[in-house]
Formats: structure tokens, C-alpha cells, sequence
């Protein structure tokens, strides 16, 4: 029996050895769990933060791509209306340019034919110098012969112009009597 004494004891100090190394094994591990649990609820909340940024920067970006593709349709329709207002100039420039040429050729046409016109006329006057110069050289002989009516015509008169004496000076003498009048009246008027 002196055997099983110290038997027990031993294997009961073996066990509670083993149950504190196994208590502080526990422990060990218990701490390295609560770190890790601690490490995951960091990078946890780190990547929760990185989701809200990352979220906030995406509602953005989305923002402002269609702030973006709502401007290039705005630009988009502009330019369709520049290019068609671009065609429609050219059109009307071109019919302009039509009528240009057109109004340019009646222009031209217009002077030929005013030069044409021209030409006629001085071809006409030349050929109606000759023709004038025939006919003054026809007045000179009537010009000779109208002197000579004149003349005649003078003497003819003479006999007249005696009786044609007496009426002119009736026609001084009443002239002098008015303006006699007249120069009365006027010192009549200075007088008063």
C-alpha cells in the first residue's frame, strides 16, 4: 500500500500540471483569437470606410459622367444645328453666287450692247458730217441772200418810220410827266 500512497498524489500533481499548462494555453490562444478578432474588426471598419469613400466617389463619378453625356448631347445638338444651318448657307451662298453670275452676265451683255449702241451712233454721225458739211455750205449762199432781203426790206420801212416819229414823242413827253408826278409825291412824303 506504501506504493499507492505516493501513487496518487503523483498522478494528481501530473494532472494539475497538465490542466495549467492547458489553462495557459488556453490563455495564449484565447489571446491571439481576441487579436485576431480585434485585426479583423480594424481592417473591417477600414474597408467599411473605403467602401463609403470609394461608394461616394462612384455616385460622383456617375454625377458627373451624366452631367458629361447630358452636355455632349446638348454639344451633339448644337452642332447638328450649326450643320444644318452651315448646309442651309451654303445653299442660299451658292444661289447667291448663281444669281451673281447671272446678274454679271447681263451686265456684260448690257455694255455690249451699249457699246454696240455706241458704235452705231458714231458710225451714224460719221456719216452725217459729209451731210452737214453740204448743208452749211448751203446756208453761206443763203446767207448772202438774206442781207440783200434785209435791205430791202429797211428801205421799204424808211417812209414808215417818219409816222412812227410823232407817236414816240406824245409817248416821252407823257413819261415825263409822270415821273414830274412821282417826284411831287415823294417830296410831298419827305415834307410830312
Amino acid at each position: 500500500m506504501a506504493s499507492n500512497s505516493w501513487f496518487l498524489p503523483v498522478v494528481l500533481t501530473i494532472a494539475c500540471v497538465v490542466l495549467l499548462i492547458n489553462i495557459l494555453a488556453a490563455r495564449n490562444a484565447n489571446k491571439l483569437l481576441v487579436e485576431d478578432i480585434e485585426r479583423a474588426r480594424f481592417e473591417k471598419s477600414t474597408s467599411d470606410e473605403q467602401f463609403e469613400k470609394c461608394n461616394k466617389q462612384l455616385q460622383n463619378d456617375v454625377a458627373e459622367i451624366q452631367g458629361k453625356t447630358n452636355r455632349l448631347s446638348q454639344l451633339t445638338a448644337e452642332v447638328d444645328a450649326i450643320v444644318k444651318e452651315r448646309e442651309d448657307l451654303k445653299t442660299k451662298l451658292s444661289e447667291l453666287q448663281t444669281q451673281l453670275t447671272l446678274e454679271r452676265e447681263q451686265k456684260e451683255q448690257a455694255l455690249n450692247t451699249i457699246q454696240e449702241l455706241q458704235g452705231k451712233q458714231e458710225s451714224e454721225a460719221a456719216k452725217q458730217e459729209p451731210a452737214k458739211a453740204d448743208a452749211d455750205a448751203k446756208p453761206n449762199s443763203a446767207a448772202v441772200e438774206a442781207p440783200n432781203k434785209e435791205n430791202e426790206a429797211k428801205e421799204a420801212a424808211k417812209p414808215a418810220d417818219g409816222a412812227e416819229e410823232a407817236p414816240k414823242a406824245e409817248n416821252e413827253e407823257k413819261a415825263d410827266n409822270a415821273a414830274e408826278a412821282a417826284d411831287k409825291k415823294e417830296n410831298a412824303s419827305a415834307a410830312a
